[in-house]
């Protein structure tokens, strides 16, 4: 969690502070990228930083959540309390720009980003045909991300929180149950039964199957019924090629398996899809993919997985690798945090470190018969544990604290 940690401190440090359309900076919000070369010094582009992200302030909420989780540190709750309240006004004033509950955003600066969720490229929304859908626009995945970072902001707050913060909790979990009945209502694509892309400025459905409602089941704001058809499609061919779920169906008109998001494949992308899946209980769609995502990073330099690669679908058991997408980064931060995120929730490891719990509910490795984790920590402790799967196929789990 050291890493989570450190990066909070310096995200805080950059956290914007006023109004500034060139950088689409507003108060509370988390910068998108910051750049030190000659054209961000000459401000020929805005990014130092740049703050055009409409996820970005969510996810460190989110993050902050999710690490208190396992550190249960007070003294480090207190000193990132203040940028996180920083970013919850953010979601209030600015984020929810129409006052219906959703995240939206709409691009401000003349050189910033036109699409401002993880798919940044100015094709991800309408394709390389058009029409672009009119801005503001209310991403799935970002709903999702609201959803999640409101429950698990509230959780930590009734465990440590004063009693004004207690009360925040209360207000969170209340907007996060009026959230979700809303988004089950205005983005299911009721032909298609699945998720839309996005909602337009007015309010139509941006009719294009990819793969983010994946995230959408990893943030746990699908309703049970509409989670197994969103499960259903996401495993099916036009999705799932071989190698992992595209980003894009085959189906669409806009697909291209070398588009930098209508076509290709994301490491991380998949791994939240997986630990979406196995939220809901998908436990054989989940392991399908992971498995798939395993066999890819075999094929590439030190097991390591890039950014992406393309999307083609894998020609029979005998075909050696995925096409490499050649201008991938790699080591790239996300696609290294995929294998972590696998792996916890392979292990099924949910930590509570206010309680000293640390929960485990593994699922049979495919070709593995033994996990050994060392040094996980857990608040102070820091503990050593053991998945043995036997013949039967039940998984043996022990652990014992380092001295």
């Amino acid at each position: 969690p050291q890493i989570a940690i450190d990066t909070m401190r310096s995200l805080a440090e950059l956290q914007a502070t006023e109004l500034d359309d060139w950088r689409d900076s507003e108060p509370g919000k988390i910068l998108h990228e910051m750049r030190k070369g000659d054209m961000a010094l000459g401000e020929e582009v805005p990014h130092r930083p740049y703050y055009g992200s409409v996820d970005s302030t969510i996810l460190y909420i989110l993050c902050f959540a999710e690490t208190m989780k396992w550190v249960g540190d007070i003294a480090l709750f207190t000193e990132l309390w203040p940028s996180v309240e920083k970013a919850l006004s953010w979601c209030y004033n600015y984020g929810e720009l129409d006052g219906d509950g959703y995240i939206k955003y709409k691009r401000r600066s003349a050189k910033g980003i036109l699409h401002q969720g993880w798919k940044d490229s100015d094709e991800s929304m309408g394709g390389p045909f058009g029409p672009r859908p009119s801005q503001p626009l209310a991403l799935v995945e970002v709903q999702g991300y609201y959803y999640a970072a409101k429950i698990a902001l509230a959780q930590v707050l009734r465990q440590v929180g004063n009693t004004e913060q207690k009360q925040l909790a209360e207000k969170l979990d209340a907007e996060a149950a009026r959230l979700k009945e809303n988004f089950n209502r205005d983005f299911w694509w009721e032909e298609e039964n699945f998720l839309a892309q996005a909602l337009d400025a007015e309010v139509n459905l941006v009719r294009n199957i990819t793969s983010n409602p994946g995230h959408c089941l990893w943030s746990g704001i699908v309703e049970p019924d509409k989670a197994a058809k969103v499960a259903a499609r996401l495993v099916q061919p036009d999705l799932l090629s071989g190698w992992g779920i595209r980003t894009m169906s085959a189906k669409d008109i806009t697909y291209n398996p070398m588009s930098y998001h209508n076509g290709s494949i994301w490491p991380h992308d998949n791994a939240l899809a997986v630990a979406g899946l196995r939220r809901y209980g998908f436990d054989k769609e989940a392991l399908m993919v992971a498995n798939q995502l395993f066999e890819a990073a075999t094929t590439f330099e030190e097991y390591r997985l890039p950014e992406l690669y393309c999307g083609f679908a894998r020609q029979g058991a005998t075909e050696r690798a995925p096409a490499a997408y050649p201008v991938s980064c790699s080591p790239q931060a996300w696609a290294a945090g995929t294998s972590i995120l696998l792996l916890q929730t392979l292990l099924g490891l949910e930590a509570n470190a206010f309680k000293n719990e640390l929960k485990a509910n593994p699922l049979p490795f495919e070709g593995t018969n033994e996990v050994f984790l060392r040094g996980v920590r857990l608040g102070n402790r820091r503990l050593n544990l053991s998945f043995r799967r036997e013949p039967s196929g039940r998984v043996i789990v022990s652990s014992n604290q380092e001295s």
